[in-house]
């Protein structure tokens, strides 16, 4: 048995799938071909978890028999594949409410290709889907998983599964409507200590707002977000923040420097605060000296390329997330266009906690 999901990697193996090893046949459901409609409603169904099994499988290109397999697979044609996704993405958006999209996956089995789609339990559940994708017909259902039967939620059934929706645990709920006000810098700092972090020590001396807005962007920022940040920093008279981001916009990271008052207020009662060594901002892939060699050439001031060359790295991503994005969060090396992180300008130079770290390591 050949898997080509390469791009996806399903939690359970393809051959419990096939199967039925340690899944339940709930959780399993088999289509010898494609039939958007009752894909929609089974995903439906999964994604409700009725039963709070984990959602389950859609298996496409595979006949079923009272619920089971038929092996070896009828398949589907390799050019039907991406046309099936495309429209899968679709039905996600249009045809079931609140919005909600499968993973899948092609795979390859004794020579014939399937495409096994993945529903886990939605976290805004219930949901509910077109009883027919028909222009004429606009009524929704909801629909459930009963032994290895997709069926249309009604009566109690129904009842039952809007109830559920008061069953996700609190800390696991969204709150849309929560604003920047709502955060306790005290809270934040339990958890930056829970977690062993350095900035606990720095939260009460940040500005709520600035504080607010780098605690709510974690989906990524939009462009009025970055002023307003500034404009916070700038009248609570702290340093203007540091703003980084990879090519691919795989992470954003906000730094929020404290008030430079706050140093010495909180040097008075904790002692100088400590300079990290070089091991300790390294990734498993870089090592000290390759972190060394940056901030050297960081001093007084590099532009990205020059980094890379010194490293030794030659795609800016992984520049980025494994040497440049920790040494920046460390507060060892800074942009010198904070405001405008993919300035064609942007240049980094050492900080002088960067200096010392460099210092301490000359010294040993």
């Amino acid at each position: 048995m050949k898997n080509a999901a390469n791009s996806l990697k399903l939690p359970i193996s393809l051959d419990d799938v096939l199967r039925g090893k340690s899944v339940e046949w709930e959780r399993l459901e088999y289509k010898a071909g494609w039939n958007p409609e009752a894909v929609l409603h089974t995903v439906c169904a999964f994604a409700n978890d009725f039963h709070n099994l984990g959602g389950g499988y859609i298996v496409i290109g595979v006949e079923d028999d009272n619920g089971r397999p038929v092996l070896p697979p009828v398949g589907i044609s390799p050019d039907e594949i991406d046309a099936i996704q495309k429209e899968l993405l679709n039905l996600g958006h249009s045809a079931i409410q609140p919005m909600y999209h499968p993973l899948s996956a092609p795979c390859e089995v004794d020579g014939k290709w399937i495409l096994v789609v993945w529903a886990p339990g939605g976290e805004t559940r219930p949901y509910k889907a077109r009883l027919s994708l028909s222009e004429k017909k606009t009524d929704w259902a909801y629909y459930i998983r009963k032994q290895s039967n997709t069926v249309r939620a009604k009566g109690a059934d129904e009842q039952e599964l809007i109830g559920l929706a008061a069953t996700v645990p609190f800390d696991d709920r969204y709150n849309q409507q929560a604003s920047v006000d709502a955060l306790s810098p005290r809270l934040v700092e339990g958890f930056l200590r829970e977690v062993g972090s350095d900035l606990a020590d720095d939260v009460q001396a940040l500005p709520p707002e600035a504080l607010g807005r780098q605690m709510n962007i974690v989906g990524g920022p939009s462009e009025a977000v970055f002023p307003k940040i500034l404009h916070a920093m700038a009248a609570n008279g702290s340093p203007p923040p540091v703003f980084d981001f990879d090519e691919d916009h795989t992470y954003f990271m906000c730094r929020l420097l404290v008030h430079p008052s706050a140093d010495t207020l909180a040097g008075e009662q904790r002692g100088p605060r400590s300079v990290p060594s070089l091991s300790q901002v390294c990734t498993k892939s870089v090592q000290p000296d390759t972190v060394g060699r940056v901030l050297q050439t960081a001093d007084p001031v590099a532009d990205l390329q020059t980094l890379m060359t010194t490293a030794g790295h030659t795609n800016r991503t992984r520049f980025r997330n494994a040497v440049l994005r920790p040494l920046i969060a460390s507060g060892l090396i800074e942009m010198t266009i904070p405001d405008k992180p993919r300035s064609s300008k942007q240049k980094y130079r050492l900080t002088d906690k960067g200096r010392d770290a460099l210092n301490d390591t000359e010294g040993d």
